[in-house]
């Protein structure tokens, strides 16, 4: 069963605080809640009355209202799409979770839905699912099949490789986002001794 804390606090790592850079297309963010895909989130008011304050972004820090926002945030629109406490794997949870994260719910759900097609072997391990981002009853079942017929690893591989294809792609269509190289520290490929 998925830990949504310990999931919280591996992505967390990598999102860091308040940022508003101008090639971002999040625009103004913080801890990774964009301002342009969140405008309504309640934490923009916290933040909005800690810019007429000095030391702004810097006064941010340890405001326990404001984590509290964040946590709930993102247990609402990424854990509990994803079905984290579901998730048996601790580490697939965790890469779920992230991707989501990073680059939402609905696109990480499709990502592992296509693995466990992939992963299917023409169906002879499982049948196909339908790929549409919802992390139904049917995806949960073919993942759980998934893992019976392949074991964590590979799966992970695969939806590390379709997050290392996702980057690549915006860096290609868009040279300005080869700033956010950070991305790829998301990713980790693992190794099997066979």
């Amino acid at each position: 069963m998925g830990n949504f804390i310990l999931s919280y606090n591996r992505t967390s790592k990598f999102e860091g605080g308040y940022s508003n850079q101008k090639d971002d297309k999040g625009g103004e963010s913080y801890k990774g809640i964009s301002r342009v895909f969140h405008p309504f989130w309640n934490g923009w008011k916290i933040i909005d009355n800690y810019k007429s304050k000095k030391f702004f972004p810097n006064n941010l820090v340890g405001d326990s209202e404001l984590e509290l926002l964040v946590k709930d945030f993102y247990k609402i629109e990424f854990w509990n799409k994803i079905q984290g406490d579901a998730i048996l794997n601790q580490e697939l949870a965790d890469e779920l979770f992230d991707m989501s994260v990073n680059f939402g719910a609905v696109k990480a759900i499709i990502y592992l839905q296509r693995a466990l097609n992939i992963l299917n072997k023409n169906k002879l391990s499982y049948n196909d699912i339908i790929v549409d981002g919802v992390f139904g009853t049917k995806t949960l079942m073919a993942l759980s099949s998934c893992i019976k017929a392949n074991g964590w690893d590979l799966l992970l591989n695969v939806l590390n490789g379709f997050q290392i294809k996702h980057y690549i792609e915006i860096m290609e269509r868009n040279p300005s986002q080869e700033i956010f190289i950070g991305w790829f520290k998301r990713v980790k490929i693992t190794w099997e001794n066979n």
